[in-house]
């Protein structure tokens, strides 16, 4: 009895070792994939921040900047069809000015926006005007990047500060102000 007793410990004693070394195997598979992967991490975050430097200079040189996309004679002819009539001007007051209007399609308020701001690009005296017009629907992408969660939008750019008006543009002295143009509408 005294033996198979001995045997039983000496068995239990094997196992309780093996599975020691099983647990200290399995620690340090664990402890390496944990390393590999905040690596990654770091990686990941890396990658993040350059874009969002990349995004950021490409935001502040949106104005008169090529951003890779297509001139507007060169895209599609509904684009084209959806772009105000705007020219461009010289103005002491608003000079190189950049405005983007966000739309949604062919929504009846966003349709409103570029004609009503057609309008008001025609009422300005001499100025420097881009715009440009981004369907949210083609560009969801673009949209959540310029955090525009509404349509329709309007963002001036430049000249700073930068100003947001939200909704059809309809009220034309509450534009010009926002732009900075004065209440004058002629």
């Amino acid at each position: 009895m005294g033996s198979l007793r001995a045997e039983k410990e000496a068995q239990e004693a094997r196992v309780r070792e093996q599975l020691s070394l099983e647990a200290e195997r399995t620690r340090r598979e664990l402890m390496e994939a944990n390393a590999q992967a905040q690596a990654r991490i770091d990686d990941l975050k890396r990658e993040m921040a350059l874009r969002e430097e990349a995004m950021a200079r490409v935001r502040r040189n949106s104005c008169g900047v090529n951003r890779s996309r297509l001139p507007v004679k060169a895209q599609s002819a509904s684009h084209a069809a959806r772009m105000p009539t705007v020219v461009g001007r010289d103005n002491m007051a608003m000079s190189n000015a950049c405005l983007h209007l966000y739309i949604d399609g062919h929504a009846p308020n966003s349709t409103r926006a570029q004609a009503n701001l057609a309008l008001i690009s025609q009422s300005l005296p001499p100025a420097q005007l881009e715009v440009e017009v981004i369907d949210v629907l083609q560009e969801p992408l673009r949209a959540l990047q310029d955090n525009v969660f509404v349509t329709p939008l309007l963002r001036k750019l430049a000249p700073l500060p930068e100003a947001h008006i939200i909704g059809d543009l309809s009220n034309f002295t509450r534009v010009r102000l926002a732009l900075g143009l004065g209440e004058d509408v002629s």
